[in-house]
């Protein structure tokens, strides 16, 4: 799936999921600025229980699974970056649905059959 495409997806789910903070991983969320560095968006969620680092030309995707290693029934935050003159920034980070991120990332993620 084109890195294109896929952010497209991921924009239209991002705009679904909008809304208030009601779950320590929202509340982390609204730590996360735009344009700040990937490794401070990073340790914001130092207590995930998996990280998966997905890799795309200039950006850089970043999966944290929250309850569970298994990415199908994990509460999963995704963080974006791309390179910039300054390293990499983040874009856009969110919550995500587990099927989206099942189809968006299935070349970066290890899921059992």
């Amino acid at each position: 799936m084109s890195t294109i495409r896929r952010f497209i997806l991921l924009a239209v789910c991002f705009a679904t999921l909008a809304g208030c903070a009601t779950s320590p991983i929202e509340s982390a969320l609204t730590k996360i600025k735009k344009g700040m560095d990937r490794d401070s968006a990073i340790l914001v969620f130092s207590d995930a229980i998996q990280h998966y680092e997905c890799r795309y030309s200039d950006q850089i995707h970043d999966l944290f699974l929250f309850g569970t290693s298994d990415p199908r029934t994990a509460d999963i935050v995704v963080v974006l970056s791309e390179t910039t003159a300054d390293g990499l920034s983040v874009y856009q980070a969110t919550s995500a649905e587990n099927s989206t991120v099942l189809v968006l990332y299935a070349d970066c993620l290890e899921v059992l059959p």
